[in-house]
């Protein structure tokens, strides 16, 4: 029976993948509206095993605090580290789920703290890459009502970009700094603390930046390259994370880049547009304009079509 089961749910997507409407989809099934988004959003987390059904045992227990859960990510973070494999926010995350441990609630949260903060070290800048966590964009039932990630971007003047769809490798040179930090100085510094990993983690940030050379920045240092942008950083009010959720922008934009297959399809946050034939086996830069309530597509330098797009 489960095996059927998974068959009708990727039968499910694959319809939708091809253009098929979501609710003509789930009724043609026999299923409800937050059984389709239940695993759209499975899909979209990038899971190979996304169709599988997940324990339903209990996953939070009263007892259980911050400080724990906290504990414990570092603990799960050490052994996929020791075990040689990537141990990024996604694994740490697959990993939790597979001890019975679902982090989600804290970890949306303290998604928008860790942003703020790094905000207040390094400055604001002009975009913010991310990948496609329902944690950034809000949710595929209301593609359009703007996640708490895409809300803060835009009241602080920066613009969100979300990187293709399982293709993280896009965020390749975060990944290589945190390679680099591992093998530089987690793997080399007795820490006894959380205070002197701290302190020895902005040490080793301030040597790398003065000194570690990227072919990308010409050869440059970060902060050679900082300085010979002459760009002015501008930084958040000196105040705590704010509050979630903020109030919905008046302006502002964010983007979102897809690889377009043969069905011509551009998926936006759950949400399915068609393309001309010449953006098959491209990649497709969208652009929301929330002040002109418009939505924009490009094919390098040039612009595809451009549509209305009232937002939530």
């Amino acid at each position: 029976m489960s095996k059927e089961k998974e068959r009708v749910r990727k039968q499910a997507i694959a319809r939708y993948q091809r253009g098929e409407s979501a609710s003509a989809i789930w009724r043609s099934l026999g299923q409800s509206e937050a059984w389709f988004y239940k695993w759209l959003t499975r899909y979209h987390d990038g899971r190979l095993d996304w169709y599988v059904e997940q324990s339903r045992s209990a996953r939070s227990n009263p007892r259980w605090t911050k400080p724990a859960l906290e504990e414990q990510v570092k603990f799960v973070r050490l052994e996929l580290y020791n075990q040689g494999v990537f141990c990024g926010a996604q694994a740490i995350r697959w990993r939790l789920e597979e001890l019975a441990v679902e982090p989600v609630t804290a970890g949306k949260e303290e998604s928008m703290t860790a942003l703020w903060a790094i905000w207040h070290r390094l400055g604001l800048p002009r975009y913010q890459q991310v990948d496609n966590e329902m944690t950034f964009y809000g949710s595929p039932t209301h593609p359009r009502g703007m996640g708490k990630l895409i809300r803060m971007c835009l009241h602080y003047g920066v613009e969100p970009i979300f990187i293709p769809v399982k293709e993280p490798w896009r965020n390749g040179v975060v990944e290589k700094f945190n390679d680099h930090w591992r093998q530089k100085f987690l793997g080399r510094e007795e820490l006894k603390s959380a205070g002197a990993l701290r302190k020895g983690s902005l040490k080793f940030e301030a040597l790398h930046n003065a000194r570690y050379r990227y072919s990308k920045l010409g050869g440059k240092t970060p902060s050679e390259s900082l300085a010979a942008s002459e760009v002015p950083l501008r930084f958040p009010p000196c105040q705590p994370s704010p509050v979630q959720p903020l109030p919905k922008p008046l302006k502002g934009k964010y983007h979102v880049i897809r690889f377009i297959r043969s069905n011509r399809r551009l998926d936006l946050f759950g949400e399915s547009f068609s393309l001309p034939t010449v953006a098959i086996h491209e990649y497709v830069w969208s652009t929301v304009d929330v002040h002109k309530q418009s939505l924009s597509f490009y094919l390098g330098d040039e612009l595809l079509e451009k549509r209305d797009y009232q937002l939530r």
